[in-house]
């Protein structure tokens, strides 16, 4: 047996020391299994760059009779640190989605962890459908997080919390705990508890290690939705919190439920119609991403009521566009057509008139300027702010100080990222609302009165209440109707385009042109992006 009292890992920020302290006169020993897995360097596996504090129950020892294959790549050590404390979060975290459930290729998965954790419960009466529920959405959770690279946030510390939203089945957190617990003790994944206080909450989180991975590729597990999971919904508008970092969160609105016979639910079910043969096509066919099977359901998502807002979300429009690019369907390399300058082809057309030339052409500013700043405009109710922001952005000080500011907070972030114990730099009031490359000594009033004089047609459109959400509306239905038309097609929608494969590129392109004059009853001009 061999003891250490360090461990170092090498990684390539530098080194981490890891200084191991016996407990109550006993020696810390460290057990190092060795498995064949793939990938399991991914981004979902915790590493010590976190700054986690090691909490060690049992003696570990190094088995050294388990050596890996001579120059097989593929090997990889996988340590076993048993359950981590964190105070900083984790790089790629996202709540979980307890609509997904595991495909039914991995229904062998699921009844060989249920049976293991009703004997793990070694309760009399085991009540098996409430935790097959919350087993089968926790571990689809996992697994797409695998997928995706990013780890899963946990509520551990609330058991009467119920999520309150992606969850039909309304699963109790109860459940998940307890299924959490039970994947850590037996050595399905990582669980790193997040150490939480006043001035930062830092959630828990888990990521599936090399054990359930290779459960996942035997049983080539991928992610559905839940049978009778809400195409569409209606929330409450988001809030907005700042954290620690001085960053500026969007919190989701609760979902608001509608009695079965009201006139609005009649309605969400009608606009969630259109993802029926969207979702049934998409069964037959297949999206990946450098190897990995990318989740493409979608769920549409009004605010309020079912006339503001209805765009279509799902887990691969998070994606970078340079990823979204490398996307595969049925191993068909894959195009996005976009609808050019949608907003205002959108304001154009609701007072009867077609959009001529490039709308962010503003004599005496850059386009990149009039584009940022028309996007804000025609999402606000509050041009009187709009105008503030632009002229604390034009100020010669505040735009000295902004790359100063920012450089600050990245360096701030990463160290914390590190668990590193440093100061967060002032951030000032302005600095969350600055718009780059507006000319120095502008003023909000120059500026947004340049782009009214541009578009005078359609000048008194801006500032409209929700008018942003009312032009989502809009954008939505014109997807919607391109999605009826390509409903036997493979597609990936986001927002105001849609990625295909480069064979049906055209088929495409003629959908979304007739989705515009249907809707708008315009032409609208579409650009490969």
């Amino acid at each position: 047996m061999k003891v250490f009292n360090q461990l170092v890992l090498t990684l390539e920020s530098g080194e981490v020391k890891i200084q191991l302290k016996a407990s109550n006169g006993g020696l810390f020993s460290l057990t190092v299994p060795i498995n064949r897995i793939e990938n399991n360097s991914s981004p979902s596996a915790p590493s010590a760059s976190f700054g986690a504090n090691l909490l060690w129950h049992t003696p570990f020892q190094l088995d050294e009779s388990v050596k890996p294959a001579a120059n097989d790549p593929i090997y990889d050590l996988d340590f076993d640190f048993g359950r981590l404390e964190t105070t900083t979060r984790p790089p790629m975290g996202r709540w979980p989605n307890l609509d997904k459930r595991l495909s039914l290729s991995a229904g062998s998965v699921l009844d060989r962890l249920i049976m293991e954790l009703e004997s793990w419960l070694g309760r009399k009466r085991f009540h098996r459908k409430p935790f097959e529920l919350a087993m089968d959405a926790v571990l689809a959770n996992l697994c797409d997080c695998y997928i995706s690279g990013q780890q899963l946030l946990l509520n551990m510390g609330n058991t009467s919390y119920c999520h309150r939203k992606n969850n039909s089945e309304e699963i109790n957190n109860s459940a998940i705990i307890k299924i959490v617990q039970f994947l850590e003790s037996h050595g399905y994944i990582y669980l790193i508890i997040g150490k939480s206080n006043q001035f930062d909450q830092i959630s828990s989180w888990c990521a599936a290690r090399s054990k359930l991975i290779a459960l996942f590729d035997q049983a080539q597990a991928s992610v559905r939705l839940a049978e009778g999971s809400p195409l569409a919904v209606v929330r409450e508008r988001p809030t907005k919190t700042y954290g620690a970092d001085g960053m500026v969160r969007k919190e989701a609105g609760a979902v608001i439920n509608f009695p079965p016979s009201s006139r609005e639910n009649a309605r969400l079910v009608k606009a969630g119609g259109v993802l029926v043969g969207y979702t049934e096509t998409w069964c037959n066919h297949t999206a990946t991403l450098h190897g990995r099977y990318v989740v493409p359901w979608l769920v549409r998502i009004f605010i309020e009521n079912s006339s503001l807002g209805g765009r279509f979300y799902g887990d691969y429009q998070n994606l970078p566009k340079v990823e979204r690019h490398q996307i595969l369907i049925d191993g068909e390399q894959t195009v996005e057509l976009d609808f050019k300058s949608l907003h205002y082809a959108m304001m154009y057309a609701l007072v009867g008139l077609q959009m001529e030339g490039d709308p962010y052409v503003v004599k005496g500013f850059s386009r990149q300027t009039i584009k940022l700043v028309s996007l804000i405009l025609a999402n606000t109710s509050h041009i009187h702010v709009l105008k503030g922001q632009i002229t604390q952005s034009g100020k010669a000080e505040n735009q000295r100080l902004y790359p100063v500011i920012r450089q600050k907070l990245a360096i701030y972030n990463e160290r914390k990222k590190r668990g590193l114990v440093c100061e967060k730099p002032y951030v000032p009031n302005w600095y969350e609302s600055y718009i780059e490359g507006v000319p120095e000594g502008m003023t909000g009033e120059e500026l947004v009165s340049a782009i009214q004089a541009r578009h005078p047609a359609i000048a008194d459109q801006f500032g409209k209440t929700d008018i942003g959400l009312k032009l989502q509306y809009l954008d939505s239905r014109i997807m919607a109707h391109a999605l009826t038309l390509l409903s036997d097609v493979p597609v990936l929608p986001v927002h105001d385009s849609i990625r295909c494969r480069v064979s049906e590129k055209e088929r495409v392109r003629e959908a979304m042109l007739e989705a515009g004059r249907a809707v708008l009853g315009v032409d609208l001009e579409i650009a490969e992006v």
